[in-house]
């Protein structure tokens, strides 16, 4: 059978702007194209493909910049934060396999964090939670060994993602199922905090038990989203979850 049409491009005739998708690879956009393409996450051929491993992991898993953090927390506790790099730890597992293509670097990262310390934990508690038993099949070792070994061209095509398995399915899914956007299950943490829980909390977390965070700060963050001017959903339920952890725990002086 025939190879399956590449998707377009965000900002395509299909997708409502103005980039036309590259095929296999080839780029043929200005440099501030490339730098915006760059900036909502997708993946360029050349010399910039060095910085992504880093850019990617930094923008998915980065709540709170240095800047933000060093204004939110006060005191000692903000001084200690000085000179502290979350990133550290991602880029540990990085340096372990520097000698990859950066996609399977990105990907070992992924495995190394996102994975275990944070989607299939939350899949695991859930599930554990009503006396379920969830399986992943896409992680047994056998299929992630040989998926690891795939060459990088067969992980990632152009703007194809998963191109391999798409390939394997063609003759089995109709189109409009492979190529669908993606469709996540995020929480609906701006419903919940626009909602009655939303009041409840931020008199919560502005109560001052956390003398190390600078209220007038979190105050902001929290009008700035109450009336929609920024989207300061995951910044807020970071802020909650570490009141109630403290609270917990009895760290709160």
């Amino acid at each position: 059978p025939g190879e399956p049409p590449l998707p377009t491009a965000p900002g395509s005739a299909s997708g409502g702007g103005a980039y036309a998708s590259p095929r296999r690879g080839e780029v043929s956009w200005s440099g501030d194209q490339i730098e915006h393409l760059e900036s909502v996450g997708y993946v360029m051929s050349g010399s910039r493909h060095k910085r992504m491993t880093e850019v990617r992991l930094r923008k998915e898993n980065q709540v709170y910049t240095a800047a933000e953090k060093q204004a939110l927390f006060s005191g000692d506790f903000g001084e200690q934060l000085r000179g502290v790099d979350p990133f550290d730890n991602f880029r540990r597992f990085d340096a372990e396999v520097a000698g990859c293509h950066y996609l399977d670097r990105a990907m070992y990262v992924d495995i190394k964090t996102w994975l275990v310390d944070d989607i299939l934990v939350k899949v695991d508690r859930a599930t554990m939670a009503h006396g379920l038993e969830a399986r992943s099949p896409f992680l047994d070792y056998r299929l992630v060994e040989f998926a690891a070994a795939l060459p990088v061209e067969l992980k990632m095509r152009g703007f194809q993602k998963k191109y391999l398995l798409k390939r394997s399915q063609a003759e089995r899914l109709p189109h409009e199922i492979l190529f669908r956007r993606k469709q996540g299950f995020s929480a609906p943490i701006n419903y919940w905090l626009n909602g009655p829980l939303g009041q409840q909390y931020r008199e919560m977390t502005l109560a001052g038990r956390l003398p190390f965070i600078d209220r007038q700060n979190l105050a902001s963050l929290w009008q700035d989203h109450l009336e929609r001017r920024r989207d300061n959903g995951f910044k807020l339920l970071a802020i909650i979850n570490l009141t109630l952890w403290a609270e917990r725990y009895g760290v709160t002086d």
